[in-house]
C-alpha cells in the first residue's frame, strides 16, 4: 500500500519535469516563430512547422494536467485505503470490511492506472510528432540566410527539449507499469480475506 503511495508520488515528480519541458518547448517555438518571421519569404515555410510545434507543446501540456488530476485521485484512495487499515485493524471483527475497503481502493487505483498509461502514450505519440516535424524543418534546408542560424538554433533546442519530454514519457509508462503490477498484487492479497 505504501509502496503504491510512493510510486504515484514518482509518477507525480515525473510529470513536473514533463509539464516544465512542455512549457519550454513551447517557448522555443515563440522565439522560433519569430526567427522564421525575421526571415522573411524564406522563413514561411519554418513559421507553419513552429507553429504545429507549438500546438503539440500545449497538447503535451493539457496531458500533463490531465495525468497529474489522476496521480491526486490515486493519492487520495491510497492515503484512504491506509486510513481504513489502521483505524480497522485494532477491531479484529471488522477486519474483513477493513480488507473489502482496500480492495474496493485497488480496483479505482487500477482503474487510474490504466489511465495514466493511455495519457502517457497520447503524450509519447505527440513527441514524435514534435521530432516528426523537427526532422521536416531540418531536411527541408528552407532557410539559407544569416537569419536562418538562429533559426535552426531554436531547432536544435526544441529537439533536445522534445527528446527529454519523450524520455520523460517512458519513465511515467514505465513507472506506471509498477504501480498497477503492485496494485495487482495487493488485489490478490487482500481478496482471500473478502466478506462475501
Amino acid at each position: 500500500m505504501f509502496l503504491l503511495e510512493t510510486d504515484a508520488n514518482k509518477i507525480g515528480d515525473i510529470i513536473k519535469v514533463i509539464d516544465g519541458i512542455s512549457s519550454q518547448t513551447n517557448l522555443l517555438a515563440l522565439n522560433a516563430a519569430i526567427e522564421a518571421a525575421r526571415a522573411g519569404e524564406k522563413g514561411k515555410g519554418f513559421a507553419v512547422v513552429a507553429d504545429e510545434v507549438r500546438q503539440l507543446a500545449e497538447k503535451s501540456s493539457e496531458a500533463t494536467k490531465e495525468i497529474s488530476e489522476i496521480i491526486k485521485d490515486i493519492q487520495y484512495s491510497t492515503k484512504s485505503s491506509v486510513k481504513a487499515v489502521k483505524e480497522e485493524v485494532d477491531n479484529s471483527h471488522k477486519t474483513g470490511m477493513a480488507f473489502n475497503t482496500i480492495a474496493n481502493m485497488v480496483g479505482q487505483v487500477s482503474a487510474k492506472v490504466a489511465e495514466i498509461q493511455s495519457a502517457s502514450d497520447k503524450q509519447s505519440a505527440q513527441s514524435i510528432e514534435v521530432m516528426r516535424s523537427i526532422e521536416n524543418i531540418a531536411s527541408a534546408g528552407a532557410m539559407q540566410s544569416a537569419q536562418s542560424a538562429e533559426a535552426m538554433k531554436a531547432v536544435e533546442s526544441i529537439a533536445g527539449a522534445s527528446e527529454e519530454s519523450a524520455a520523460a514519457s517512458e519513465q511515467t509508462a514505465a513507472t506506471s507499469q509498477s504501480l498497477a503490477n503492485l496494485a495487482e498484487e495487493l488485489n490478490e492479497s487482500v481478496s482471500t480475506f473478502k466478506i462475501k
